[in-house]
């Protein structure tokens, strides 16, 4: 159990390394995997990843957990820097779920600390408190529940690359069977079986998740609502409720602070 789990090591120059990683609109981190664990934060561009066979599209309020040796790829929506914590398995917090890829919110606190381990070198004192903080939280962090998972099926896989770059496209999942050459049934279980969504409850998060981008950017609701696909700013609000739990205006307020 994690209570008779044995004190963890602490942090050495040897076992933990902190970046900070500028990168250009669109850029992309090819396929490759590392002997050490990362936890990764794109602060203000979205970010569509792969680790294993999961995929997902992640805000910049998640963190994701990539643990040692799992292969992974990383497409950037727009440009900004990541940052990363490298740190060896035996740094890793206590728990089995770190054994997985994993997306986890992240708090002011959180984020704070993140900034702040890989801003500039800090002495070692410095460091492993901060990690150690880090690792407390991150214990009593609670998984995301609203991770926009990517089908690993190749036709609905499709259907989902396309959509995260046009998210206001009205093809009907019957419309992309028929592109496609699949039965709208087989395209329905790649979405299903994969993310947990059917097409329609997919291509919801979807456009509500670019539409989140573009608040914080600084968009009006109704110009948003337009260009992920809805007619009117009503229709919008409501869909953006649904996965939010929050108007676009709350919402975007509380990400803000």
């Amino acid at each position: 159990s994690d209570a008779s789990a044995p004190t963890l090591p602490v942090v050495t120059v040897d076992n933990f390394v902190a970046t900070t990683d500028p990168v250009a609109a669109n850029g992309h981190f090819a396929a490759h995997h590392h002997p050490v664990d990362q936890l990764v934060w794109v602060q203000r561009a979205g970010v569509r990843i792969r680790v294993d066979v999961a995929q997902w599209r992640v805000s910049p309020t998640q963190f994701v957990w990539i643990p040692a040796n799992a292969e992974h790829e990383l497409w950037m929506e727009g440009g900004d820097a990541v940052l990363s914590l490298y740190l060896h398995p035996t740094l890793r917090p206590r728990g089995q779920r770190w054994q997985r890829p994993l997306v986890l919110p992240v708090d002011v606190l959180a984020g704070s600390v993140m900034q702040h381990l890989c801003a500039a070198p800090r002495p070692l004192p410095r460091l492993q408190a901060s990690y150690a903080l880090m690792r407390d939280i991150l214990e009593n962090t609670v998984e995301s529940a609203d991770v926009l998972a990517m089908p690993s099926h190749p036709a609905a896989r499709r259907v989902a690359e396309v959509l995260i770059e046009n998210p206001a496209s009205a093809l009907s999942l019957e419309d992309w069977a028929r592109d496609l050459g699949v039965s709208s049934k087989t395209l329905l279980r790649g979405f299903v079986s994969d993310t947990g969504a059917t097409f329609g409850q997919w291509r919801t998060r979807a456009r509500t998740y670019r539409a989140a981008q573009l608040l914080a950017e600084g968009w009006s609701v109704q110009d948003v609502a337009a260009e992920v696909g809805y007619a009117t700013a009503t229709g919008f609000i409501k869909a953006y409720r649904s996965v939010y739990q929050s108007t676009p205006a709350a919402h975007t307020a509380r990400r803000g602070r």
